[in-house]
């Protein structure tokens, strides 16, 4: 799994003991019970979660992008949201100051509460991931189940994207986080207008600059390319043109823009809000996706990027692999 390969959480799995629903982690599903950051934003309590017993505990595990150095409602949209380039900016290590997650013991009757500080959204290249939060269970001592669930950041709603084991967690109650008094705030966000966008560290893409909602009939001229956009298309256009792609998303869509600061910006980007919308788990948790997306490749006897192969390997399909070593087939 590439967030805990990148330590973005902890619980590394032991390849030689996993089973097809999870794996048995190697530590424990107790480990760095957190009931999230002291200086969080938000509290979320879900309910319908598998309910811990004496002899069966169930942990919740959660994990979400760096706080968005700029200010915004989590309440309303995700706009004034910082995007950053790709899951390895968004998100810190574990053990580092700036980690917005935790983990708490789903009670008796299957309720967990947790808290976050506001997200910022980041690309998944050429998708936008709006801000979420990363949700997975881990079960009696060690095992810890494969399906990463989500709680997704909308324009005056909230959702989940869950799995089979999941299926019946609904949202109980979202509400403002107000820390104790005197509780330290290294990173709080700030408008806009009193960001030094550059001396941001890691220095971010751009921001979510305007979302709004589109009828299922609308259709959107690409300001740059003048292309046709359907509300089941995503553009992605620079304001350069050095950029341009697309991605598909349901009708019940969401226009969002995206600026980079200081000068250059996106001009149109649609974004997958929406209840049915694309899930980028399978991009997100690609090593060798994300390996490309960084103009590098996927070296598979490191199992890490590199910028070029090493020597005895060959580069196919931006990965690097053992050279074929007899024509023909068998």
């Amino acid at each position: 799994h590439w967030s805990t390969q990148r330590r973005m959480i902890w619980g590394h799995c032991d390849h030689l003991d996993r089973e097809i629903t999870g794996c048995h982690v190697q530590g424990g599903c107790s480990d760095f019970m957190s009931p999230g950051p002291e200086d969080a934003d938000v509290e979320v309590t879900l309910v319908g979660l598998p309910a811990s017993t004496a002899s069966n505990p169930v942990y919740l595990h959660w994990w979400a992008a760096r706080r968005s150095p700029s200010s915004w409602n989590p309440f309303e949209s995700p706009v004034d949201a910082t995007v950053y380039r790709g899951m390895t900016d968004a998100y810190p290590k574990f053990f580092e100051p700036a980690f917005n997650g935790g983990n708490v013991l789903v009670d008796k009757n299957g309720q967990a509460t947790i808290r976050v500080r506001a997200p910022a959204a980041y690309l998944v290249w050429p998708y936008l991931a709006i801000p979420n939060i990363k949700l997975r269970l881990c079960q009696n001592t060690t095992f810890m189940h494969h399906v990463a669930d989500r709680f997704v950041f909308g324009i005056q709603e909230q959702w989940l994207e869950v799995g089979p084991k999941t299926r019946g967690m609904k949202i109980l109650h979202m509400k403002k986080y107000s820390p104790r008094p005197g509780t330290p705030r290294p990173n709080a966000s700030q408008p806009l207008s009193a960001l030094n966008w550059k001396k941001l560290q890691p220095i971010p893409h751009g921001y979510i600059y305007n979302c709004k909602r589109r009828k299922s009939t609308e259709i959107i001229p690409d300001p740059v390319t003048t292309a046709m956009v359907t509300t089941t298309t995503v553009a992605a256009t620079a304001s350069t043109g050095a950029i341009a792609t697309t991605m598909a998303i349901t009708p019940a869509a969401t226009t969002t823009m995206v600026k980079q600061p200081p000068i250059q910006g996106l001009d149109a980007l649609d974004l997958e809000a929406a209840r049915d919308a694309l899930d980028l788990d399978a991009l997100e948790f690609s090593p060798v996706y994300i390996c490309l997306s960084r103009g590098q490749v996927f070296d598979h006897f490191t199992d890490d990027c590199a910028n070029s192969c090493s020597e005895g390997t060959v580069a196919k399909h931006g990965q690097c692999v053992r050279p074929l070593t007899k024509q023909g087939t068998v």
